[in-house]
């Protein structure tokens, strides 16, 4: 019965766009973390949107010297090189413990770029989304929309 609560308080959840969106300016800001871009190693982080084969071809296609890839466990053996792993694809707890090692390994690793896997939208999978997308200055490639054009 609680978790049926909480399914439905969940459910009529509003979240503020600035949690997906760079701030418009003027805007009202709820929190500190909302405002800027944060969590980020010093290479460029590029958040991508897409199915697993959509974000294999996108980044096998352009890793080479200094461009890696962020991705789930199960991405890790179909990327040619340079990829590394935040977690399991549907365990966003282990994703929220993993990423901020994994951001600040691209610093020691020199890295350029570093294309990111976007995880789920929901759950905790939403707050690592807000850090990635923090990380990544709010710059998104959504695979899915460039494949419907």
């Amino acid at each position: 019965i609680k978790t049926k609560k909480f399914v439905s308080v969940m459910n009529n959840l509003k979240i503020d766009k600035a949690v997906f969106n760079e701030l418009e300016k003027g805007s009202k800001v709820y929190s500190p973390g909302m405002k800027y871009k944060h969590y980020a190693p010093k290479s460029e982080v590029i958040l991508v949107k897409g199915k697993q084969e959509e974000f294999i071809n996108f980044v096998n296609s352009r890793l080479g010297d200094g461009v890696y890839a962020l991705c789930f466990d199960e991405d890790i053996k179909l990327i040619d090189k340079n990829a590394f792993s935040y977690g399991k694809s549907h365990n966003f707890e282990e994703q929220a413990k993993k990423i901020f090692s994994c951001l600040r390994k691209f610093d020691d690793l020199n890295a350029k770029i570093v294309y990111a896997r976007a995880p789920m939208q929901n759950g905790v999978g939403l707050a690592v989304y807000n850090r990635l997308i923090r990380a990544a200055g709010f710059k998104v490639i959504d695979l899915d929309k460039n494949n419907k054009k």
